[in-house]
C-alpha cells in the first residue's frame, strides 16, 4: 500500500426502519478522497473514483453486518450506522486500505443498549454491546505492469499498470469478491493472484486479531 494512510469513523444514529425491512437497521459507507491526500484529486463533489469505491465498499460490507442486530424496536426504531472512510495520504492501493480500516472500525463499534418507551428511545450510559459481523474480509490487490504482476502497488506503479485485480477472501478462505479493472488478465494470472491472496489472508487475520 506504499504510504497510503486511511482512517475510518463510524457514527450511530437512531432512525425509523425501512417499511419493507422493519426489523433491520442501516449501514452506509463513504470514502473521502480530497486534495489533502493527493494532488490527483480536486476540490468539489466526490470524484468518480470515490463514488465507485464507496459503492463497492457498501456491496462488500452490506452482507457482513447483521442488520437485524441493529433493530431496537421492530418497525419503529433501528440503529443507522454511517461509516466515513477518510484518506489522509494516497500512495496507491486505496481499496485494500479502506477495507481493512472499515473492518477494524466495525469490530471496534460498541452500541449502547437501547429501548423504546412511549415513543422515545433511551440509551444506557453503561451497558454496551459489540457489532455482530457475519464474516471478516481480507483484501489483496494486484497490478499488471508490462509482463510483471505487482502486489500492493504504490501510486507510481498503479499509473504504469495496464490492469488491476482486487481479490477479497473471508475468514474461512472463501472468495467474497473479485474486481478486475483495466486491461485483460489471463486465467493463469488470475489464479496466481488468488493463490497469493490466500497467503495474505492468513497474515492479515493474525494482524487483525
Amino acid at each position: 500500500m506504499g504510504n497510503t494512510t486511511i482512517v475510518c469513523g463510524i457514527k450511530a444514529e437512531v432512525s425509523e426502519p425501512d417499511v419493507n425491512k422493519p426489523h433491520e437497521g442501516f449501514l452506509t459507507t463513504n470514502i473521502d478522497l480530497s486534495p489533502m491526500c493527493s494532488a490527483n484529486y480536486r476540490p468539489g463533489p466526490p470524484s468518480e473514483e470515490a463514488q465507485v469505491c464507496s459503492e463497492h465498499l457498501f456491496r462488500l460490507f452490506g452482507d457482513c453486518v447483521d442488520l437485524a442486530a441493529l433493530c431496537i424496536e421492530n418497525g419503529q426504531a433501528v440503529w443507522a450506522l454511517s461509516a466515513d472512510v477518510v484518506c489522509l495520504k494516497s500512495d496507491g492501493n486505496i481499496m485494500d486500505a479502506a477495507i481493512i480500516a472499515l473492518l477494524a472500525a466495525l469490530e471496534d463499534v460498541q452500541l449502547p443498549q437501547a429501548c423504546l418507551d412511549s415513543g422515545v428511545v433511551s440509551a444506557s450510559k453503561t451497558i454496551t454491546k459489540g457489532l455482530q459481523l457475519k464474516r471478516r474480509l481480507f483484501p489483496a490487490s494486484f497490478s499488471l505492469v508490462d509482463a510483471y504482476l505487482v502486489a500492493d502497488a504504490d501510486d507510481a506503479e498503479e499509473k504504469l499498470a495496464t490492469g488491476s485485480l482486487l481479490v477479497v477472501l473471508d475468514d474461512n478462505g472463501r472468495m467474497a469478491n473479485i474486481w478486475k479493472r483495466g486491461g485483460c488478465m489471463d486465467r493463469d494470472t488470475i489464479a496466481r493472484c488468488v493463490e497469493q491472496a490466500e497467503a495474505r489472508q492468513s497474515a492479515l487475520a493474525k494482524i487483525l486479531k
